[in-house]
């Protein structure tokens, strides 16, 4: 009896190149129009005060954050004076980083050495924004800040969504009771 033959794939391959950006760098492109973190498909900004400050947190202790994930949509677009890059994953961590950069996002000021923070610009609260850090503690931040960085070229808007969907809802959404009992964990409350 003879085998049915297969239809030969269907889905797309679409090969993410990755890479690391310096975060200052990714802001720039954000301000200067090349990349957009705002495609129809994304949720609009929901991080509260607290999640960027930790933002910020994670990158001075160094540690490794997801990837950000972004479609190039070639030169073209750019020249028509659209946004060559669009934002497939990330938008709450490089809007983050944007409002950092533009002194709208504090964290303590001893999250910094003591060489990297301006002690006249320290907020009574003892936070520090971008503004309030030395010129060296500037540019430590913007060599520092690393982020991985994941391209994905050629894709139509549909398929940027269904990657945007495979990322963020191909997993079981974390609970309030799971974060509690890590923060009571991480507080010595156990």
């Amino acid at each position: 009896m003879p085998q049915p033959s297969a239809p030969g794939r269907t889905l797309p391959s679409y090969q993410l190149d990755g890479t690391k950006r310096r975060v200052n760098e990714l802001v720039t492109w954000i301000r200067d129009g090349i990349m957009a973190v705002d495609p129809p498909y994304q949720r609009g900004a929901v991080w509260t005060d607290q999640q960027r400050t930790n933002l910020i947190k994670s990158m001075q202790l160094g540690l490794p954050l997801h990837a950000v994930i972004v479609s190039d949509r070639g030169v073209e677009e750019s020249v028509a004076g659209r946004p060559q890059f669009v934002v497939v994953d990330g938008r709450q961590r490089l809007e983050t980083f944007t409002a950092w950069w533009d002194g709208k996002v504090s964290a303590p000021a001893n999250w910094f050495e003591a060489n990297e923070v301006d002690p006249t610009r320290i907020a009574p609260d003892g936070t520090v924004t971008r503004d309030g850090l030395t010129d060296l503690g500037r540019r430590m931040a913007a060599n520092r800040w690393l982020i991985g960085f994941h391209e994905v070229k050629g894709l139509t808007v549909e398929q940027e969504a269904d990657l945007y969907l495979l990322v963020n809802f191909g997993g079981v959404a974390q609970t309030d009771a799971d974060r509690q009992r890590a923060a009571a964990m991480g507080t010595g409350q156990t």
